[in-house]
């Protein structure tokens, strides 16, 4: 990966340029960037323009320096940005695209909808079809708007963006009433326009089925229980005010996901009595989910917060949540990977070297970053398993290159200091030392 690329994937707004304009105006943030390092280091201080969104309060003059660092930091990013044409919309939609998955593994939102929406217009359409995915689900903080979902979606596939005519004709075989048939008819024949083997075939499908609405009211009729809690869903994700009525069918009928979705009710309301009620009945009706909710509901801080915890004598109610997590849905990476730690750093559970190694080597194989970065670790040191330099480089290196910080400082120290006699091409050093700045 050369120097530039590492340093468009691995620039994070939040981090460095969140107090700038609400516009994504490289030139204009850059101005303002060059604007604050003059005022820092004209005065001493934060002038009033940027102690607006800015405010350093009563912290020392290293403070205040370490944040003029900073802005050197991001001006450093956008002349390596305006080096490569940052002004050509092609690239910059590009990079739009990019800082807003970077937040999303950041689990950082805020700024995400706008982001996408901005190369949106740039036409960047893997943004219309992000967002298309955010608006339909509710993901990422975004409200859930199948209206606006269409708009985006309409919108690249109006441009021959084929993935995104796809995705509407998709939607309509999901849920017709999202999409008039004319209207699918319309998009698959623009499908096959674009060379669609999948929109030939489907063209001589009929495009009268019924509403999922009335699906779903079929089979919840037939007694498939299952139904009554995919009713609630789509009626929450059209906002019906029928969502109680099926909601108390399910608990009527012992639906466990109704019970597990009443006590996320309840919480969300601070009421955790009755939240930890209801999953516990959702537990006992089979639910995985619902250990793991319950597990979180027992403690005021989490068993994986391992480096508050490490070193101490297990808290009772850590022990408690561990076992709620050993009963857990092993699909949820977040419960397998917080299991795999545990087992790691033997807390709050005897460590076992073999168990975690096992965890995180599956992990690795779904593409977990953190699992590359313990893999990584686990062969420097030869934690329950032989030592094999290379295999921990590769693994590190995987993980650095997938943004994981961890990872990054950690070869920088190997490659600075010639731990266990390896050694880095002074490109590489220098590429990590870029990525641990950013």
């Amino acid at each position: 990966m050369y120097k530039n690329e590492l340093l468009l994937s691995y620039v994070k707004i939040e981090e460095y340029i969140d107090f700038l304009t609400e516009e994504y105006d490289f030139l204009l943030r850059y101005a303002l960037i060059n604007d604050s390092i003059a005022e820092i280091e004209e005065t001493g201080f934060l002038g009033n323009r940027v102690n607006v969104i800015y405010n350093p309060g009563e912290k020392s003059t290293n403070d205040l320096f370490n944040y003029l660092d900073r802005l050197k930091n991001a001006k450093m990013i956008y002349e390596e940005l305006m080096s490569k044409g940052i002004n050509n919309n092609d690239i910059l939609k590009t990079e739009l695209f990019n800082l807003a998955n970077i937040l999303i593994y950041n689990k950082k939102y805020t700024n995400v909808y706008s982001l996408l929406d901005m190369a949106s217009k740039y036409r960047n359409y893997n943004a219309n079809r992000l967002l298309a995915k955010m608006l339909i689900h509710g993901l990422y903080d975004t409200k859930k708007s199948i209206g606006e979902a269409l708009n985006y979606l309409k919108q690249a596939a109006d441009n021959d963006d084929l993935e995104a005519t796809l995705d509407l004709i998709n939607l309509y075989d999901y849920d017709n009433d999202y999409l008039e048939s004319h209207e699918a008819i319309y998009y698959t024949k623009r499908a096959i326009k674009l060379g669609s083997n999948f929109a030939r075939e489907r063209l001589y499908l009929p495009f009268d089925y019924k509403s999922r609405y009335d699906r779903l009211n079929e089979r919840i009729d037939n007694g498939d229980i299952q139904a009554i809690y995919d009713m609630v869903l789509y009626l929450e994700e059209t906002e019906s005010d029928e969502l109680e009525k099926y909601l108390n069918l399910g608990l009527e009928k012992k639906e466990a996901r109704c019970f597990l979705y009443k006590a996320k009710k309840y919480y969300q309301e601070k009421n955790k009595d009755l939240a930890l009620e209801y999953a516990k009945k959702a537990s006992n009706l089979g639910s995985k989910a619902a250990n793991k909710f319950i597990g979180d509901l027992l403690v005021t801080t989490n068993f994986y917060q391992f480096e508050n915890n490490i070193g101490h004598e297990p808290i009772p109610s850590h022990v408690k949540q561990f076992e709620c997590y050993l009963m857990a849905d092993m699909k949820d990476e977040e419960v397998y990977l917080n299991i795999a730690l545990a087992y790691y750093y033997g807390y709050p559970t005897m460590q076992s070297y073999q168990t975690a190694y096992n965890f995180f080597l599956e992990l690795e194989n779904k593409g977990n970053v953190l699992a590359n970065y313990y893999l990584g670790l686990m062969y420097l040191h030869g934690d329950g398993i032989e030592i094999d330099l290379n295999k921990g480089i590769s693994y590190l290196n995987k993980a650095a290159n997938l943004g994981e910080l961890k990872a990054i400082l950690k070869l920088i120290d190997i490659y600075s200091n010639g731990y266990l006699e390896i050694k880095a091409k002074p490109e590489l050093l220098n590429n990590y030392i870029e990525m641990s700045k950013i």
